[in-house]
């Protein structure tokens, strides 16, 4: 009976240290999740506080001879908005994996320890409510200077 426990629990043993690198995966998705998640809610308060504000930018009006001129003008606005948000993904992207920790090489995939997982900007860039409400700040923007 002894014998028999003891080799069940070295049975359990191994299984369990063969889902260690499950573990280790599964906390490197959750960790990568909150990262898009951090970067989607900052682009989703920016909107918000741009939809509901009266007054978060100023520009400056000249008036010319044929029109008035705008300082900062909208392409202006729209490099600054499309930098600010390169900066956003980048700063998140460049947050090492859990995968990249060499102390759990033994018991991780070496495909996905190399990098062959999906970026956190990858799934930015395809996120639907990301793009919708990076494009809706821009659309806001765009619709302020132009009306």
């Amino acid at each position: 009976k002894e014998a028999h426990d003891s080799a069940r629990q070295h049975q359990l043993a191994l299984h369990d240290h063969g889902m260690l690198g499950d573990c280790v995966r599964l906390v490197d998705y959750m960790f990568q999740a909150c990262l898009v998640k951090v970067v989607i809610n900052a682009a989703v308060e920016f909107f918000h506080r741009v939809d509901t504000s009266t007054k978060m930018f100023s520009i400056s009006v000249a008036y010319g001879e044929k029109h008035m001129v705008f300082e900062p003008n909208l392409e202006d606005f729209t490099e600054m908005l499309t930098n600010l948000w390169k900066g956003s993904v980048q700063v998140v992207n460049t947050v090492p994996s859990f995968l990249s920790v060499r102390q759990y090489d033994p018991f991780v995939d070496p495909y996905l320890a190399s990098g062959n997982h999906q970026t956190v900007e990858s799934i930015l860039l395809s996120n639907l409510e990301y793009n919708h409400y990076t494009q809706a700040v821009r659309d806001r923007i765009s619709s302020d200077i132009t009306n």
